[in-house]
């Protein structure tokens, strides 16, 4: 199985196709088997690396606390390590925050960015309020994962991140074009975090009328579609 040590853990990845690298970045509590039918999609048009963050997975599962810097510093040595950069990286929900840091502070490594139901930063839940369920309860089911294959503290460390996260001073040095992928029904991630996104210098805008899961686990293929668009302006 292909595993590579990265940032002191050991960091599983899978490839598909070939091609163009595409690197695609999971969402909090998920890894690349709940990915792989959007790999599957974005692997017709180049050689997609999904890779488990730390903390899912089959990734290394560190107690500590865990930053999205030091998640986006695993996911540079991952691209260094096997040799793919630059790349399209694409980062969904949680995984969008890792590829802002990325992309601010490795642009060499990023040639195109797209950044799918993701914000960044976290916005103001209410305890109890339907936001707050959806994170602290939605976000944590298996979905389509082995149930109890990420341990609650890890969960907990990765929403943590995200939680401390605020990558807006990041968003004026991504150099990379950009791709901003709005779910029209995401009760996770608000218009107006989503919108910040466009401070991207060029960054421009897509929506689908989708829910923030249903954007992944039903209407991939759509989701895939927007994003092979974009790539495909870059090799013309």
């Amino acid at each position: 199985m292909p595993f590579t040590q990265v940032n002191g853990i050991d960091l599983y990845y899978e490839r598909l196709g070939a091609g163009r690298p595409i690197v695609l970045i999971p969402g909090l509590g998920t890894d690349s088997k709940v990915f792989m039918p959007l790999g599957r999609d974005l692997a017709a048009a180049g050689s997609v690396v999904l890779l488990d963050p730390r903390g899912a997975g089959r990734s290394s599962k560190p107690r500590e606390p865990y930053t999205i810097e030091e998640m986006a510093e695993d996911v540079s040595e991952l691209i260094a390590e096997i040799g793919i950069g630059p790349a399209a990286v694409v980062g969904y929900s949680l995984g969008g925050r890792i590829a802002i840091c990325l992309a601010a502070t490795h642009p060499e490594q990023v040639d195109r960015l797209v950044l799918a139901a993701t914000s960044a930063r976290e916005g103001k839940s209410r305890p109890l309020g339907l936001r707050w369920i959806l994170i602290e309860i939605g976000a944590h089911l298996p979905m389509g994962q082995r149930a109890g294959s990420q341990p609650s503290y890890a969960f907990v460390n990765q929403r943590d991140a995200a939680r401390a996260f605020d990558g807006r001073s990041l968003l004026g040095a991504i150099r990379a074009p950009t791709l901003v992928i709005r779910a029209t029904r995401d009760l996770i991630i608000p218009r107006r975090l989503s919108g910040e996104l466009l401070g991207i210098p060029g960054a421009r805008a897509s929506a689908l009328r989708v829910g923030h899961f249903s954007l992944l686990m039903v209407r991939h293929r759509e989701l895939a579609a927007e994003i092979l668009k974009f790539l495909a302006e870059g090799t013309r």
